[in-house]
């Protein structure tokens, strides 16, 4: 037996938890930065969306004057 109260453990005898990608619990560092949240992702999802549907608009406008000024 020690003499710091400690006890030896085996291997086997500790619980091994497989990590997974991002923050793991108890980390509260993960939350410093919320970039790659999900409420961020649909954000730029939709921001991409609006700038995708402008571009699409003004290319027709832009059809349509130089139609126009024939």
């Amino acid at each position: 037996m020690s003499t710091n109260g400690a006890v030896e453990m085996e291997p086997q005898d500790v619980a091994r938890s497989e990590k997974k990608r991002g923050g793991q619990p108890g980390n509260l560092n993960r939350f410093k930065t919320g970039h790659h949240s999900v409420r961020n992702r649909a954000t730029r999802s939709q921001v991409h969306a609006l700038k995708r549907a402008v571009r699409e608009t003004l290319m027709l406008a832009e059809a349509a004057l130089k139609a126009r000024a024939r």
